[in-house]
C-alpha cells in the first residue's frame, strides 16, 4: 500500500509537467512540439532520481516511475493545440485523466503549469 501511494504521488508530479505547456523554442525555426521529444526528469530533489518523462514523436508519453528497486510505467497520449499548450491523457489505476499544460521547452529544459498552476521544471536526460 506504501508503494503504491508514493507511485500514484510521483504519478501525479509527472502528469503535472507533462499537462504544462510549451512556449517558444531558443531558435525560430524550433518548435515546442519538436524540442519536447525524449526524455525528461524533475528538477525537484524528491523526485529527480525517480521519474524519468519520455515524450515521443507520434505524441506517445511514457512516465517511468522506480521507487525501492521496482520499475513502473505510465501510458498516455499528448498533443499540442498552439505552440504553448499541450494537452495530455494519462491512465493510471484504471482512470484516465486529461489535463491541458501550458509549456515552455528549450533544448535542455521544459517548464510545465497544470491547470492548478503548478509549476514543475525539468531537465533534459542525456
Amino acid at each position: 500500500m506504501r508503494i503504491a501511494y508514493r507511485i500514484g504521488v510521483l504519478s501525479l508530479l509527472a502528469l503535472s509537467l507533462l499537462l504544462s505547456p510549451a512556449s517558444a523554442a531558443e531558435k525560430k525555426d524550433e518548435k515546442a512540439k519538436d524540442l519536447i521529444v525524449g526524455k525528461w526528469a524533475p528538477t525537484d530533489d524528491k523526485a529527480k532520481d525517480k521519474v524519468v518523462l519520455e515524450f515521443t514523436k507520434d505524441g506517445k508519453i511514457i512516465l517511468t516511475i522506480t521507487d525501492d528497486g521496482k520499475k513502473m510505467e505510465v501510458k498516455g497520449t499528448y498533443k499540442f493545440t498552439a505552440d504553448d499548450k499541450m494537452e495530455t491523457e494519462i491512465e493510471f489505476m484504471g482512470e484516465k485523466k486529461k489535463e491541458t499544460l501550458t509549456v515552455t521547452v528549450t533544448k535542455d529544459e521544459l517548464t510545465t503549469i497544470d491547470e492548478g498552476k503548478k509549476k514543475d521544471i525539468f531537465k533534459r536526460v542525456k
